[in-house]
């Protein structure tokens, strides 16, 4: 072990920096806590700090450059600290990562909070590891990792509740470095959400790698929510539409508390894409679900991610594909160019796409989803329609309050008093600088 400078009676810091989706945020909440509880202040990931954990992503090579680019400043922070690389860049390349000098503790997506533990005990004692510990193990049969939270940075909190996919889509990584399919129990997830409730937050959103694919039930998992005083709003991460079929929506609406808002995982909107891209859909499907949730749910709102230039997408399937977007009415579409990723099916697939085609096509799809959200907000801006906005947050200088209706629409008013997590009624009035507002009622 390599000796540090003494840290005398000084309270230890530690800054995480989290890169990737939403059950990053959630575990890097997790190990914030777990941190706190150990004695050690959470503060700024751009502070001096004795320890740094980055939780990683390696979605695409970007996301892997990015990694590395925030350890390296981590490193040139403080050389004394102790570096801690973890997450799903450190999964897939555990020796990349060891290599990054001033790097400590490498550990994948398997006993993180073990990793947050054992590098509090290093640096209280005052110690590094002389050379960097590998905490990074085959996923295979691999169970759910406990963590629960009890704070979060925003009005609404996350819960993950599933980890791990089983999908075999093209372009993917992420089973490499996720695992395999594992939840957590209903009861577990009640449990945490009532503390998150009993903590003032009043949405949750439920997240997980593939949330689908929840092993208890997604319609079993809402109805046990439902139950619970005090939780005014529920949300999901990313669903398969697959999964989207009418025992999932009748169970939203029989909860009561299930959000009128759904984030499709769709990709594209183009049949021979999706079988090139190996999902396990085609448009007839996802037409038939969403259209089945809308009568049911008058007001729901869906919105989607849509990739372009998939190998082999040619201005036919383009087509179609911003075609099935204008026709699902959307109100918001996260537009990606696709990214190759090696390792994956679609790395090696021919017809690969020109980046400056790919950018084309996606401003193109960027406007159209632009268009399709100006007609939602017109809607409902032209007939002064009332909705209640949890408010997330409030300018006292501006005296202007801003969240979301049930359906995610964001919404601005005026008050003159800090209203947020509490709920209002708001008549919605008009749509400036591309923001809807309203008049509290």
């Amino acid at each position: 072990m390599k000796k540090q400078q003494s840290q005398s009676n000084r309270s230890l810091t530690a800054g995480i920096c989290t890169l990737g989706c939403k059950v990053n945020q959630y575990e890097s909440q997790a190990m914030s806590e777990a941190l706190a509880d150990l004695g050690v202040t959470v503060i700024d990931f751009d502070g001096i700090c004795d320890i740094y954990a980055i939780n990683t992503c390696t979605v695409t090579a970007e996301s892997d450059r990015k990694a590395k680019q925030m350890i390296r400043r981590a490193v040139r922070k403080n050389p004394d600290a102790l570096v801690i690389v973890t997450g799903c860049f450190a999964q897939a390349f555990p020796e990349k990562a060891a290599a990054i000098e001033g790097v400590d503790i490498v550990c994948g997506n398997k006993r993180k909070l073990a990793a947050i533990s054992a590098a509090a005990e290093f640096i209280a004692g005052g110690f590094k590891p002389t050379s960097p510990i590998l905490l990074v193990d085959d996923l295979k049969d691999s169970e759910f990792e406990p963590m629960t939270i009890h704070h979060s940075e925003r009005t609404r909190a996350y819960i993950k509740i599933e980890d791990g996919c089983e999908g075999k889509c093209a372009y993917c990584i992420i089973p490499s470095v996720r695992g395999p399919i594992r939840s957590k129990p209903i009861t577990d997830v009640i449990s945490e959400a009532a503390g998150l409730v009993d903590a003032g937050y009043r949405e949750i959103v439920l997240t997980g790698i593939e949330t689908s694919a929840y092993s208890y039930g997604l319609p079993a998992l809402m109805e046990a929510l439902s139950a619970l005083d005090h939780l005014e709003r529920v949300r999901f991460g990313s669903l398969d539409p697959a999964s989207m079929r009418a025992d999932f929506a009748d169970a939203a609406l029989r909860a009561g508390n299930v959000m009128p808002s759904f984030h499709v995982s769709l990709q594209s909107g183009c049949d021979a894409t999706l079988r090139r891209m190996r999902r396990r859909y085609n448009t007839k499907q996802v037409r038939e679900n969403l259209a089945y949730i809308r009568e049911i749910m008058p007001d729901v709102t869906f919105t989607a991610d849509v990739i372009c230039g998939f190998p082999g997408e040619t201005e036919k399937d383009f087509e179609e594909s911003c075609s099935f977007v204008r026709e699902l009415g959307l109100l918001h579409t996260h537009v990606f160019t696709y990214s190759r990723r090696p390792g994956t099916e679609a790395d090696k697939m021919p017809d690969q796409i020109p980046e400056d085609v790919k950018n084309d096509r996606a401003a193109k799809l960027i406007a159209i989803a632009e268009e399709q959200k100006q007609v939602v907000y017109r809607r409902y801006a032209e007939r002064g329609e009332i909705m209640p906005v949890l408010v997330e947050g409030w300018s006292e200088k501006e005296h202007l309050s801003w969240g979301h209706t049930p359906n995610f629409m964001p919404v601005y008013f005026t008050s003159e008093r800090d209203l947020r997590g509490k709920t209002v009624n708001v008549k919605l009035s008009k749509i400036n600088e591309d923001k809807l507002y309203g008049v509290k009622s």
